[in-house]
């Protein structure tokens, strides 16, 4: 299996980035690392590759899945 990070930045979760946090730490495969970050400015977020090339849209379905969690 690829090994994957999801970089997260905070500021993107509204009120509920603390829950949205935790729910992560619970929910990531094993082969998807977290990446939390405050909201800096220019600093992206988003799921990546090995190399650190991003992948397009599934960073996404994380957050869906916690909405309808």
């Amino acid at each position: 299996m690829e090994y994957k990070t999801l970089v997260v930045s905070d500021g993107n979760c509204g009120d509920y980035a603390n829950e949205y946090r935790m729910w992560l730490e619970e929910n990531l495969p094993k082969h998807i690392a977290l990446e939390w970050r405050e909201n800096t400015s220019g600093v992206g977020d988003g799921m990546f590759d090995g190399n650190w090339n991003q992948i397009v849209g599934e960073a996404s379905e994380w957050w869906e899945k916690f909405c309808t969690s």
